[in-house]
Order: structure tokens, then C-alpha cells, then sequence
């Protein structure tokens, strides 16, 4: 298969972690593993649910206490949502990690829109997030993402 190349930029602790998960997981180098990811992150939203099924979600955020101006990033995107969160707590886990727990309602489209502009935040470390339908007594689906 052909592949076109594209340029990634990390700070090297990541690509030193990128590099030790291919090798103990068998990838055949660090580009093997960030394809499976990219796909996995495209595809995590495609036909999981019926289109203007109404879910719950919990979206759990963690990021370093030290990192600049993602409080006030996480209260602006916390606040154009307002229509759709329900509720909102804000933990310090350890010396220097703080965790964010958002619980919304809405569509999966709703709920995507939200869990995206959270991972673009250049300084939240990790983005994981449950579904639930509201409509019946379903299973809940778990995705745990690292996003560094």
C-alpha cells in the first residue's frame, strides 16, 4: 500500500514512550502505532448510536496544575456548552494533576463536538469518556483514549 508521509511534532518524552509501546506491543515501528490510534480516533463515533439518540456522557479531563491558561480554556468550553452540561466537578488528584468530570446530555454528535474541542487543548494530558443511552436501560460503553 502506498503511504504518504506526514511530520508529527511531540516533545520526545512522548516519542520516547511512542517508540517503547511499539516495541512491546509487537508494532513494526512508532508510524504503526500512530496509525492504529488515528484510526481508532476516527472511528470511534461512526455508527455507535442512532442518529438524535438522546445519551448521557461523562467526560473526565486531566491536565498539570502548572500548564497556563487551561483552566480558563476548560471554563470557556465549559460554558459555550452550558445547554448540555448537567454537572461539573473539578478535582486535584495529586501534587500538581487536576481532573475535570463533565456530565452532559445530548446526541452522540453533541457529545463528539465537546470531547474533540476538549482533546485540542494543548495542555490536557488525558481525555476518557463514557456513553450511556437515556432512553432504555442499555450497556454502558467505556472509551479510554490517552491523548497526550
Amino acid at each position: 500500500m502506498s503511504m504518504d508521509v506526514v511530520t508529527v511534532s511531540m516533545p520526545p518524552t512522548f516519542r520516547e514512550r511512542l517508540a517503547r509501546f511499539a516495541e512491546a506491543h509487537d508494532f513494526e515501528g512508532r508510524s504503526a502505532v500512530v496509525r492504529e490510534g488515528t484510526r481508532g480516533l476516527l472511528a470511534e463515533f461512526e455508527n455507535r448510536y442512532v442518529d438524535g439518540q438522546l445519551l448521557s456522557g461523562i467526560v473526565s479531563v486531566q491536565f498539570a496544575i502548572e500548564s497556563e491558561g487551561v483552566d480558563q480554556r476548560l471554563s470557556e468550553l465549559r460554558h459555550s456548552h452550558d445547554g448540555r452540561i448537567v454537572g461539573h466537578t473539578h478535582q486535584c488528584m495529586s501534587p500538581g494533576t487536576c481532573l475535570e468530570v463533565y456530565t452532559l446530555s445530548g446526541t452522540v454528535d453533541v457529545i463528539s463536538a465537546f470531547v474533540q474541542k476538549l482533546r485540542a487543548v494543548p495542555q490536557v494530558d488525558y481525555v476518557e469518556y463514557s456513553l450511556l443511552p437515556i432512553d432504555g436501560a442499555g450497556e454502558i460503553m467505556e472509551v479510554k483514549v490517552d491523548h497526550d
